[in-house]
């Protein structure tokens, strides 16, 4: 479905690579699509979670988004405490695939409350996945209204992305 708002011959969307109003009018043709199917974005950020080792920074920032997205999911759609069988994708990098990334998770699904519903992390060629390059379109729209460029308002009143 996100593939077919692309130009015909359209290889990998980054959104950073493209202007404002093309990812705006892409991610809002997308929801109009997908209203139907309950698609819901999310997008997380909390800085206070970096460290030196970029795997063990991918790996918190990406369960506390996993937690913090299955809150919002549970709320929105009035369901029990624990939601089970989430399946994560990430674009596979450098960041995701080494074993310090690897054995935080692991961790995280053994022990980490709302996280131990995770059945699996899967890293994908973003080539692969054009949900992934959705996700790239949200994260840097969520960018451009830190930084003031696209209000938040706009973000959830015409895009349907929830930032938190």
């Amino acid at each position: 479905m996100f593939s077919d708002l692309l130009p015909v011959g359209f290889n990998e969307f980054h959104a950073n690579r493209h202007d404002n109003d093309f990812v705006r009018t892409t991610i809002a043709a997308f929801q109009d699509r997908s209203a139907d199917t309950s698609v819901m974005l999310f997008s997380h950020y909390k800085p206070d979670l970096r460290e030196a080792c970029k795997e063990t920074t991918y790996a918190k920032s990406l369960i506390e988004a996993v937690k913090a997205s299955t809150k919002k999911f549970r709320s929105s759609h009035k369901v029990g405490p624990q939601i089970n069988n989430i399946d994560v994708i990430v674009d596979a990098c450098e960041h995701n695939v080494g074993p310090i990334f690897q054995q935080r998770i692991a961790s995280a699904i053994a022990e980490d409350g709302i996280f131990r519903g995770v059945n699996r992390v899967v890293p994908l060629d973003s080539s692969i996945s054009r949900l992934i390059q959705l996700a790239d379109a949200v994260a840097y729209m969520r960018h451009l209204s830190q930084t003031g460029a696209v209000p938040a308002r706009e973000l959830s009143n015409n895009l349907n992305i929830t930032l938190f």
